[in-house]
């Protein structure tokens, strides 16, 4: 055996026949082995075999008919088919003696178009099963690129046998609307299942819906937990569509929808912004693809892309994601041919991408070097939001290893879901708008990348993060903010034990956090200092926040808190251990304080800040860089 090219399941050939696993035991059907909790399938496992001393061509059947004959080669193309058909094949061998041996076992082949497209936003594996109940519906929501032939839809069941009523919607305010298709379907497989739609003649256009009515004795389908998408739907009854997420479970109902878009057939997408800073993309393929062709109603002059650092452009480039600003929110249509998947090259560290015509799953992505680092995917809205899906026309943040290449919308390489999100279960957080901070949470410095955070927008911009570019911080933390609002309306959440203090040095007030709640800040707040107290309601204790800015250049405020009045000294001394300046000599009450210290009058370097208060001293690292 020679030149195994694949290893991978292939979850649509069951139920398998010939696949093996072996462990520590005996040998076992994968289709016994696999359970209810593994897909089944036929492994993908090929191999060129070579009979050294065997005289014999081979001869090549469809749909029980030779259609060629004399093969010295183990591959056949075959040309004279019809797209969307399926035909049976089989093949035989001719012997030196002109005895023709016996068919081989056929297969099943449905040549299609390369305009031919799949909807789905599960990743394939099925974590448990789920039923509405006899008489109830579920449905799954899609979007298709425009004036598309349905070809197939698929679902995943658990269990062979049972019946349901296979069900179409159009859209109706985000919502299964007017039905447009009704069949029963009966005899399904445990597994994936299909039927063929062409006969239909099914066009479709836009946001539509796939899912069942079921009766009593449908078996439950697929469910995909690992990740919550929020296109699927059921329905108890006459009563309201309602999301899986209300059923108690979240997830990903396991339909498929399979369409053809013609080839150099011109689509139209309208892409929604928002007032001010949007992420970007081009969807498609234009001839004129300047930012005021594309976007029409932006600022002119305001697209920026990311390499080292933002960079102005005039034109967009599919794949590359951009920074572009509106005066008003609003809607942009973008008119083209489609892009069925791109190639986006990345770089080491954080990169700005987009994603074709469709909408792409993070589990969609072929990234066969593992370059994108887990829980660094960012779309923006108000503040950066982690994402799982790909929507056509924006821009996306995702950081890399190292340099290499990735395919948005090619075949499936794999789960991709992130292992280290459970990190952050039950987990304090702070929340501001769609960005959330989460604290309280030791992450190891293997794992700091998954938590780390994009470069902050363009100014105007609204962004919220701790210092260093994370999103998560253990006992302590600064929080830089960019706001160009009036009021800051934080949410807070404290599921541990603890109290927590948020320092506002503008005001000079500390917030107790515990529990749930909400406080509000004035918005030309730069920064808030978060540390932990081991008291219930304020620290008993002296403590010294971290200087903000740092480095700094010339000047940096100094923010403390002592907890009876006391005399406070805090000086500036330089990395010889000189003093350099006394910026407090005096007598201070209860409570927060804060200096600013402009260093205007000396050079580039490392300072130290050390404050004595009672039986209190503490110090701390400054830079200045001018």
């Amino acid at each position: 055996i020679s030149d195994v090219v694949n290893g991978e399941l292939d979850i649509t050939a069951v139920p398998s026949e010939h696949s093996m696993f072996r462990s520590s035991g005996a040998w076992v059907t994968w289709l016994e082995d696999s359970g209810t909790e593994l897909s089944d399938g036929e492994w993908g496992i090929r191999a060129n075999i070579t009979f050294e001393g065997v005289d014999a061509t081979y001869n090549v059947y469809r749909d029980m008919a030779q259609v060629t004959s004399g093969l010295t080669v183990n591959n056949y193309t075959d040309t004279d088919v019809t797209n969307n058909v399926p035909y049976t094949y089989a093949v035989s061998a001719t012997y030196s003696d002109g005895e023709e041996s016996i068919l081989s076992e056929s297969v099943i082949l449905t040549p299609e178009a390369q305009t031919v497209y799949e909807l789905v936003w599960d990743d394939g594996t099925s974590e448990m099963g789920f039923n509405a109940g006899g008489g109830n519906y579920t449905a799954v929501r899609f979007s298709a690129v425009g004036n598309d032939d349905l070809i197939r839809i698929k679902w995943y069941q658990v269990g062979d046998g049972g019946a349901f009523y296979l069900k179409m919607w159009d859209d109706s305010s985000g919502l299964p609307g007017d039905e447009t298709y009704s069949t029963i379907v009966s005899g399904g497989v445990d597994g994936w299942n299909a039927r063929e739609m062409m006969d239909e003649q099914i066009t479709l256009s836009g946001t539509f819906w796939v899912g069942a009515k079921e009766f009593s004795s449908t078996n439950p389908f697929g469910l995909d937990t690992d990740s919550d998408s929020e296109n699927s739907y059921f329905q108890i009854g006459t009563g309201g569509w309602e999301p899986i997420a209300n059923s108690g479970l979240s997830g990903n109902l396991m339909f498929r929808a399979s369409l053809d878009h013609p080839e150099g057939g011109t689509i139209s997408l309208d892409v929604d912004h928002m007032a001010d800073w949007n992420l970007v993309g081009l969807p498609v393929s234009v001839e004129d693809p300047n930012h005021m062709s594309i976007f029409p109603d932006a600022i002119e002059g305001t697209l920026f892309s990311f390499g080292n650092g933002y960079e102005l452009q005039d034109d967009l480039v599919t794949g590359s994601g951009y920074w572009l600003r509106f005066t008003e929110s609003g809607s942009s249509t973008i008119t083209g041919e489609l892009l069925g998947s791109v190639s986006v090259s990345l770089m080491t560290d954080w990169n700005l991408i987009s994603g074709p015509s469709d909408a792409v799953l993070f589990d969609n992505i072929d990234d066969p070097d593992g370059l994108i680092i887990p829980g660094t995917v960012y779309g923006f809205g108000n503040g950066y939001e982690q994402t799982d899906v790909f929507e056509p026309g924006k821009g996306y943040w995702v950081r890399s290893t190292g340099n290499g290449s990735v395919n948005i919308g090619a075949a499936r390489s794999g789960k991709t879901t992130n292992p280290l999100a459970s990190k952050l279960d039950n987990t304090n957080s702070i929340s501001v708008y769609d960005a959330e901070l989460y604290f309280g949470v030791n992450i190891p410095e293997e794992d700091k990348l998954s938590f780390s955070l994009p470069p902050k927008p363009p100014a105007g911009g609204f962004d919220i993060r701790f210092f260093g570019d994370l999103k998560v911080a253990h006992d302590m933390g600064v929080i830089e903010i960019m706001n160009s609002s009036e009021i800051i309306h934080i949410s807070y959440n404290v599921v541990d034990k603890n109290n927590w203090i948020l320092h506002d040095p503008l005001t000079q007030k500390d917030h107790v956090l515990s529990g749930s709640g909400e406080i509000q800040i004035a918005g030309n707040s730069e920064a808030l200092f978060l540390s932990k107290s081991n008291k219930d309601v304020v620290p008993n204790t002296f403590v010294l926040h971290p200087a903000f800015p740092n480095p700094f250049n010339p000047s940096t405020q100094i923010s403390y808190y002592i907890s009876k009045e006391t005399h406070v000294d805090i000086s500036v001394y330089d990395i010889a251990g000189r003093l350099t300046e006394t910026l407090v000599n005096d007598l201070k009450d209860r409570g927060s304080h804060a200096i600013i210290w402009n260093a205007s009058n000396q050079s580039s370097g490392v300072y130290f800040i050390k404050i004595t208060a009672d039986d209190f001293s503490d110090a701390q690292k400054v830079i200045l860089t001018k």
